[in-house]
């Protein structure tokens, strides 16, 4: 996020929305309105911090065990707090015999493997996704001859 941190910087007072049109359909207004800066600190030496990544681990653990009944009564209190339009991945529509949800699960799983390593998100992934994409071309032509 720190290296990208700069592109949220026209977010900031601004009073203008856009709509969003959703799978449904339905259009959405959506705000990109900061009050100031990103900043970035420690959830160990910050309290507000740390209700954020609680928060966030909690939707996260609700997310991936909705079916699990221990899970139910956090579901009540989260689901009323979730935007109708987040993008979530949606399984129904995923298809890994397709090379894009191939590509993007390759590049959504390196980010992830650079976020545990604390690299530079950014850094090389120009080349990454131009090799995953050559990949996936060669796979391709081969099916093909």
């Amino acid at each position: 996020m720190q290296s990208m941190a700069h592109i949220f910087d026209g977010f900031v007072g601004n009073k203008g929305s856009a709509e969003l049109t959703g799978p449904g359909g339905e259009p959405a207004p959506i705000k990109a309105n900061l009050a100031n800066p990103l900043r970035f600190g420690s959830s160990a030496a910050n309290p507000t911090l740390q209700i954020a990544d609680i928060v966030a681990g909690a939707t996260t653990d609700f997310l991936q065990h909705q079916e699990n009944p221990t899970y139910r009564e956090l579901g009540r209190w989260l689901i009323p707090h979730m935007h109708p339009h987040t993008m979530l991945p949606d399984d129904d529509f995923i298809d890994l015999k397709r090379p894009k949800p191939r590509i993007n699960l390759a590049a959504l799983k390196e980010l992830a493997r650079r976020a545990d390593a604390g690299e530079d998100p950014l850094d090389g992934m120009p080349e990454f996704y131009k090799e995953l994409v050559a990949e996936e071309n060669k796979k391709l032509k081969w099916r093909f001859k």
